[in-house]
């Protein structure tokens, strides 16, 4: 995260409510996830390594919770104090050899994922508040999120041009389609770290190849060559691997983030721009 861009657009007259909600929420998960990028980046390879093995095997934690009843004279009649009990990281000891992931880049994909799924989920409550103060949504109505797309064209409606102008000069993004082939792209991994916690099945690498592809075609009537060069650089460098688990580098996440900033931004100005 610390070697790419997080930054939003700035309102300090704060007159939209939107905008401000989305900000003050994207503020805080960005910031503590940079704080977290600087702790994993001043530790030793060897550090986070030991730390990792700490939990791995035998743990004692309900013994010394019994124990610590039992110095405040409390009983504690839990069967867990007597059962062998830990934690085990066999899973990534294996890919640490087969896969040469070192302790610090699986700390690191822990992180991505984790701002990963914060910003979908941010985004997808920002876009229903949309929908739901705009009369798109009803209230008892639940968002499906192969929608949410849709339904902003839907929401922006005679705006729809002004909107993606906004948009395409300040992103890679040259039609609502795209939009939409962007949105469904990453709700894929939504699904796969939600169902599957980031393991890999033939399933999903058959959906995740169509939508490769449907991205990608959706792209290339962009104009803007060279961020486009990095995202198909990017994706075409993912690591994925049917019965293995995906480890989300900064670049994949980075790609996420600036695509919710940039639509999120380009309604703002868009609804800034009209009062």
């Amino acid at each position: 995260m610390q070697s790419f861009t997080y930054s939003m657009l700035l309102d300090p007259e704060n007159k939209d409510p939107f905008y401000e909600k989305f900000l003050l929420q994207y503020s805080f998960f960005s910031s503590s996830n940079f704080i977290l990028y600087h702790l994993a980046d001043t530790a030793s390879e060897e550090e986070i390594f030991e730390l990792f093995m700490k939990p791995h095997g035998c743990v004692d934690d309900y013994k010394r919770k019994a124990m610590g009843m039992a110095a405040m004279m409390l009983e504690d009649n839990s069967p867990q104090k007597n059962e062998l009990r830990g934690l085990y990281l066999d899973r990534l000891l294996l890919d640490m050899v087969k896969k040469k992931i070192s302790s610090k880049q699986a700390l690191c994909s822990i992180i991505n994922i984790n701002e990963f799924v914060m910003l979908y989920a941010t985004f997808e409550g920002a876009m229903k508040s949309l929908f739901l103060q705009k009369g798109i949504l009803d209230e008892s109505a639940s968002l499906k999120e192969k929608n949410v797309i849709i339904l902003l064209e839907n929401c922006l409606g005679s705006q729809k041009a002004d909107f993606l102008n906004i948009l395409k000069s300040r992103s890679p993004i040259p039609t609502f389609n795209a939009l939409n082939e962007f949105w469904l792209f990453f709700t894929l991994f939504r699904h796969l770290f939600f169902h599957s916690c980031g393991n890999i099945t033939k399933k999903w690498l058959t959906q995740y190849s169509k939508r490769k592809d449907s991205l990608m075609t959706a792209l290339n009537s962009s104009d803007n060559i060279v961020e486009i060069g990095m995202i198909f650089d990017t994706i075409e460098n993912l690591d994925l691997i049917e019965e293995q688990l995906f480890y989300a580098q900064d670049r994949f996440v980075n790609i996420f983030r600036n695509y919710i900033v940039r639509v999120v931004e380009s309604i703002f100005i868009l609804n800034k721009d009209i009062h």
